[in-house]
């Protein structure tokens, strides 16, 4: 699963909330455990804003990947606009989303967030 995109789904709680975490390393060889080439980011969903964060400052692994899509199921009403923030400070608004009323699922496409850097969405 080294550099391809990714596909993340947020399924929120009562509360609007979720969180998990993402593990990547190679995928082949033992260099997560003897030069410590590894990745673990810990993704939060709260207040409309999803993050990616770094949860371990030991890993080294650096990656392409990005995550090119992102499901939010759970989001109580439409929204009118999307922005994402990068790690660099740039911000950008997210032309293409859709919402389904009926199952209220957020569908965001064409992202290029990269795994291995923090990020924020913002939903409003």
């Amino acid at each position: 699963m080294v550099d391809v995109p990714y596909e993340l789904r947020v399924a929120l709680d009562y509360k609007g909330c979720a969180t998990g975490k993402l593990y990547l390393d190679d995928g082949h060889s033992f260099h997560y455990l003897h030069e410590k080439q590894f990745l673990l980011r810990k993704f939060s969903f709260h207040e409309n804003v999803l993050s990616s964060r770094c949860a371990s400052e030991e890993g080294l692994f650096q990656t392409k990947c990005i995550v090119q899509q992102i499901l939010i199921l759970g989001i109580k009403k439409e929204p009118s606009v999307v922005t994402t923030t990068t790690f660099d400070g740039k911000e950008d608004k997210t032309e293409a989303f859709t919402y389904d009323t009926k199952n209220s699922v957020l569908t965001l496409q064409k992202l290029s967030l990269n795994i291995g850097n923090n990020w924020e969405l913002r939903i409003k």
